[in-house]
């Protein structure tokens, strides 16, 4: 129990802010026992992940049982997500993260909007984003692909007028190589 109250609390710290970090023999005595796994690397750990980790520990503790069944949801399936997609999740986290309240105002409204959906209707939201960012992708693919052959075609073009360039240089240089080598002047004897 004591492994996965830790994980929690590590995974719950993802979305709160940092407070300055107790050292190991700082902590009170009810946190040194959730912690005990850490014993010997708390110290050696940096700053900002005591911090988390001890933030989360706390937000663990003031979760009642529907909150605590929630989390544990949410966190086994976390953990169950391929690197790729827990590498997703930060990344997603972390742009929520960096954008001014407005907009995580407006985001929290509209994801409470569909949460109070029927789960037909979130189902059908669901595949119409799916289909939409299917849609996106091959646009974004198109204009790869367009992008690409532009650029492509740029380069043959070059390719050809310096291609052309050499041609007519040579022909240029085969023309006054031919004049002097055919008598272009005679002797007057």
């Amino acid at each position: 129990m004591r492994s996965f109250v830790l994980s929690v609390a590590v995974y719950l710290s993802l979305a709160l802010p940092v407070f300055a970090a107790p050292s190991w023999d700082e902590l009170s005595a009810d946190q040194q026992s959730r912690l005990g796994s850490l014993q010997e690397s708390w110290d050696k750990m940096d700053e900002s992940r005591r911090d988390n980790i001890l933030t989360g520990l706390a937000r663990w503790e003031s979760l009642d049982d529907t909150g605590r069944r929630r989390v544990k949801q949410q966190f086994s399936r976390y953990q169950q997500l391929s690197d790729d997609d827990r590498e997703s999740v930060r990344q997603q986290f972390g742009r929520f993260q960096n954008m001014d309240e407005d907009r995580k105002k407006n985001l929290r409204e509209l994801y409470k909007q569909y949460k109070s959906k029927s789960d037909s209707e979130r189902e059908e939201l669901r595949k119409r984003f799916k289909e939409r960012k299917s849609s996106d992708s091959n646009r974004e693919q198109k204009n790869s692909n367009q992008k690409r052959d532009e650029q492509s075609n740029r380069s043959s073009n070059r390719d050809n007028n310096k291609s052309e360039e050499r041609r007519q240089d040579n022909d240029r240089r085969g023309g006054d190589n031919s004049k002097s080598d055919h008598g272009g002047g005679s002797k007057k004897r």
